[in-house]
């Protein structure tokens, strides 16, 4: 796909049960846009506690950042349905909005994380297909757990705005 590169590892777990994990890798870019190396921690598994992995990753707070700049660069489901559930959990806004103005840099907008929210709040309201969003992502949600992407939408907006706007 483009500059991304998508692996599908299958695997059996522990459970005896076949299962798969898809991995995709961007490779636009040859520099590190955050002002931290990724760090390496120890990740156990929901499901099962006796597996475990150790791996480089980035921090939430980048990882929030570069989803941001993703909604803006592409209005997707996946990308909608993972903002509203970022605000859930704790962040560092400060850190947030640094991560935004260097990965906004990166990828051709500008450096301004207020700017980039403004732009991103105007995209999320100028949309007017809200089903096309839902049957791109439908499909990777079970059907009970499926939201109103109108009122998704309109939640992301919401918690953008709170979050910062100043």
């Amino acid at each position: 796909m483009n500059k991304t590169i998508r692996y599908d590892c299958y695997y059996v777990n522990e459970l005896n049960h076949k299962d798969r994990v898809q991995v995709e890798f961007y490779i636009a870019h040859d520099k590190i846009i955050s002002a931290k190396l990724p760090e390496k921690k120890t990740y156990k598994s929901g499901f099962i506690e006796s597996q475990f992995a150790y791996l480089r990753v980035y921090s939430f707070e980048d990882l929030f950042a570069r989803k941001i700049v993703a909604c803006l660069n592409r209005i997707e489901g996946k990308d909608i349905y993972d903002l509203v559930y970022c605000f859930e959990r704790n962040f560092d806004k400060n850190i947030v909005e640094q991560e935004i103005g260097k990965t906004g840099h990166i990828y051709g907008l500008n450096d301004n994380p207020d700017e980039i929210i403004a732009n991103l709040i105007q995209k999320l309201n100028s949309i007017e297909n809200q089903h096309y969003i839902g049957t791109s992502t439908n499909h990777f949600i079970p059907r009970n757990l499926r939201p109103d992407w109108k009122m998704m939408i309109v939640s992301l907006v919401d918690k953008l705005k709170l979050h910062f706007q100043k």
